[in-house]
């Protein structure tokens, strides 16, 4: 299933819109021409990075992404606008950290967790290789959470595991390219909510994925992150 692209462009739109006119970021693009399907993996920092990535996405390859999400399962509120992060092209996988927070809430016994966690990242498996195979975008953060201060280990492994096995197995030309927020010094600032904090949405070169593991496949996405991430300043 693809972005709906009425509510796509529209929250493009607002949210970009937002993040340049209120928070003043700028963003560079470094990387060489792109072509389809691209898994954007990019550095968390804040929540601005989803709109971000999906206007690089649309200007580099012509591909409104899909993007991971957490499942939502146990929250009131964000468990109701679920439906509408769908339709942007939201998909939802589970993390032990999501299984943990339900099962000390009380959100069901063990067993049930653990088939409902199984279930939701079957679905996102078979979303991401669909995405993969029509020629589309999806992003995610491979760190699980955000950080803007340090990068933090990286947790997911499925993600490149797919990409190595279409690559490698099926002649998909996948592109898993690495893309780093970087901050720019802060200014002093006049309304702390206003502060400038000019940053540079650096995208990499593609990580080479035939015939590679994931493991030296997330190193290299790591030492290319090392190598030219800037975090935000203290």
């Amino acid at each position: 299933m693809r972005p709906n692209w009425f509510l796509w462009h529209l929250a493009h739109l607002v949210l970009l819109s937002f993040c340049v006119a209120m928070l003043k970021l700028r963003y560079d693009v470094r990387s060489r021409e792109l072509e389809g399907p691209v898994v954007w993996v990019a550095k968390h920092c804040a929540w601005w990075e989803t709109p971000l990535v999906g206007h690089l996405s649309w200007r580099l390859v012509r591909e409104r992404p899909s993007f991971e999400m957490s499942s939502f399962h146990g929250y009131a509120f964000l468990g109701r606008v679920r439906g509408l992060l769908r339709a942007l092209g939201g998909f939802e996988v589970m993390r032990p950290k999501d299984l943990l927070r339900l099962k000390h809430a009380g959100a069901g016994k063990r067993e049930e967790l653990g088939a409902l966690m199984e279930k939701v990242n079957a679905e996102a498996g078979e979303r991401r290789r669909g995405i993969l195979r029509a020629g589309g975008a999806y992003a995610f953060y491979p760190e699980g959470t955000r950080d803007a201060a340090v990068l933090r280990p990286f947790k997911s492994e499925h993600e490149i595991r797919e990409a190595i096995a279409l690559a490698t197995e099926e002649g998909i030309p996948v592109s898993v390219v690495p893309v780093a927020p970087c901050y720019g010094a802060r200014p002093r600032p006049w309304i702390p909510f206003l502060r400038r904090r000019p940053v540079t949405l650096v995208v990499l070169e593609p990580v080479p994925l035939v015939g590679r593991g994931a493991e030296e496949v997330l190193a290299d996405i790591r030492r290319a992150l090392e190598a030219v991430w800037v975090p935000e300043p203290r």
